[in-house]
C-alpha cells in the first residue's frame, strides 16, 4: 500500500499547493503569484470604496468650477455700449486712417468763423455746425478751458484730439516730442492713438481762426487722438486734457445722445469723403 501511495503521488502533477488560503498556480510565469480574495481583503475594499467615490466627486467639482469661471472679454475694454442697429453693432464702424481723420477734422475746425466756430465755442452752442454724416467730431480749444453741453445723434462714431497741430513736418516732430494728454469718459480713462506727422489736405472758409484765408491747403497733421464707436443713448460725461510745450487745454463735455438731430447738423454729401467748407 505504501508503495502504491508513493506511485500515485509521483503521478500527480505538482501544480496545485494549498497554503493558508493561497492558490499558487505553477502554470503562471516564473516568479508570478496571484492571490485569491480573502474575507479580510473584501472587507477592506468595502471600507475604502466611499473614500474613492468622494475623491472622484471632488475632482469633478473642481473641473466644473474652473470651466464656469468668467473669462475676460474685449468688451470690458470699451468705454460705451453701441446701441442695437448702429453701424458699430452691425460691424460697419471702422476707425478712420490718420491722414483722412486729421484732414477732415481740420476742415471741420476751419469751416466756420467767429462765434460759430466749434473750436472757439465755449459752451457747446456750435457743436453741430458742419458735422459730417458718418462721424461726429468734438474739439479742444485754441488754449484754455471750455465747458460744453452737446447733443449727439445715436449711431454716430465719435472722434476728437486731445492735442493736435497742423503745421510743417519739422514742427510736428517738435510738437509730438512733448505732447501728452488724457480723456476720461464716464469715469473711465481712454487710450489715445499717437499720430505722427502725416500729409493732410484742409479746405477752409474765409476768416476762419486757423488760416484766416479761404481755400485748400496742404500741411502735416499730428497729435493724440481718440476714436470711439457710437455711444449708447443717454447722458455721457467726457473730459479732454492735452498739452505740448507751453500750450495746454481742457474741455468738459456733457453729451446727450439721442435720435433727435442736433442743431446745426449739416451732413456732408458723400459721407465718407472729406467735407467741404460751409
Amino acid at each position: 500500500m505504501n508503495l502504491a501511495k508513493d506511485a500515485v503521488r509521483r503521478r500527480m502533477p505538482a501544480d496545485v499547493d494549498k497554503r493558508d488560503n493561497q492558490v499558487v498556480e505553477t502554470g503562471a510565469a516564473p516568479g508570478a503569484t496571484q492571490r485569491g480574495t480573502s474575507p479580510y481583503d473584501a472587507a477592506m475594499l468595502v471600507r475604502k470604496l466611499p473614500l474613492v467615490v468622494g475623491l472622484l466627486v471632488m475632482i469633478a467639482g473642481c473641473a466644473s468650477t474652473e470651466s464656469a469661471s468668467p473669462q475676460p472679454t474685449a468688451a470690458l475694454d470699451r468705454p460705451a455700449v453701441a446701441p442695437s442697429g448702429s453701424p458699430e453693432a452691425e460691424g460697419q464702424s471702422r476707425p478712420l486712417p490718420p491722414a483722412e481723420l486729421q484732414g477732415r477734422w481740420w476742415t471741420w475746425a476751419t469751416s466756420a468763423a467767429g462765434r460759430s466756430n466749434p473750436v472757439e465755442d465755449l459752451d457747446g452752442h456750435a457743436c453741430g455746425v458742419g458735422q459730417p454724416a458718418d462721424v461726429w467730431f468734438l474739439a479742444g480749444t485754441f488754449g484754455g478751458y471750455a465747458n460744453r453741453t452737446c447733443s449727439v445723434p445715436t449711431g454716430r462714431p465719435v472722434a476728437f484730439p486731445l492735442v493736435d497741430q497742423s503745421c510743417t513736418q519739422a514742427q510736428c516732430w517738435n510738437f509730438m516730442a512733448t505732447a501728452t494728454g488724457k480723456a476720461i469718459l464716464d469715469g473711465r480713462e481712454l487710450t489715445p492713438q499717437r499720430m505722427e506727422g502725416v500729409p493732410i489736405v484742409v479746405d477752409s472758409v474765409e476768416d476762419n481762426p486757423v488760416t484766416s484765408a479761404a481755400g485748400r491747403s496742404t500741411s502735416y497733421g499730428c497729435g493724440l487722438w481718440v476714436q470711439l464707436r457710437p455711444l449708447s443713448p443717454g447722458t455721457h460725461v467726457l473730459r479732454i486734457e492735452g498739452s505740448s510745450g507751453d500750450f495746454a487745454l481742457r474741455v468738459d463735455y456733457t453729451l446727450y445722445v439721442s435720435d433727435t438731430p442736433a442743431a446745426g447738423d449739416a451732413p456732408v454729401a458723400g459721407g465718407t469723403s472729406a467735407p467741404r467748407a460751409a
